[in-house]
């Protein structure tokens, strides 16, 4: 508990942290650098279990990570750099019912009656939060374009690594897309 604890602290602060890393360095630097120290850390465990993998396997892996890592995650913080950190985590609150519809209407994903109507309420909580937010011009479409953009490939990575995550330890599967 005290991990998963940890974890959240570290992620809730993540678009602070890049608000304030734009401040001293140029975004995409800032995005580069991050991938780098990410990699620099799993790279002993990367080195050590990716002969293991089989060649399709692998191939697989380097386009989830080219899907997840580089468009994912450095278009959801250019997005940042174009918007406030507030109306970025509004849209990334969209993400799960975007996983949730991309998965129906791309990979025929059945769906329960629940599902749609929870995802009904939040759709609704985030509209309400758009439509009660102050007009004060650091909300730029642009940046929430990206923003979204991002979550869409997130939520396809998620249903074209599904295959490889089952087949591989998680420790395996997360060194070799940082990497």
């Amino acid at each position: 508990m005290l991990y998963i604890i940890i974890a959240l602290l570290i992620w809730a602060s993540s678009f602070t942290a890049g608000k304030y890393a734009y401040t001293m360095f140029d975004p995409a630097f800032a995005i580069q650098l991050r991938f780098i120290i990410a990699s620099l850390i799993v790279l002993p465990f990367f080195i050590k279990t990716y002969p293991s993998i089989d060649k399709p396997t692998r191939k697989k892996l380097w386009g989830i990570s080219l899907l997840m890592s580089p468009i994912g995650i450095f278009m959801q913080f250019m997005g940042l750099f174009y918007t406030s950190a507030s109306s970025a985590v509004v849209i990334i609150g969209t993400e799960p019912i975007l996983v949730l519809v991309l998965g129906f209407l791309l990979f025929k994903s059945k769906v329960a009656l629940y599902d749609w109507a929870l995802s009904a309420i939040a759709f609704l909580g985030i509209c309400l939060l758009v439509l009660g937010s102050k007009d004060d011009g650091a909300v730029d479409l642009f940046g929430l374009t990206l923003v979204f953009l991002a979550g869409a490939g997130f939520a396809l990575s998620l249903y074209v690594a599904k295959e490889v995550m089952a087949r591989l330890d998680n420790k395996v599967y997360t060194s070799t897309i940082l990497v």
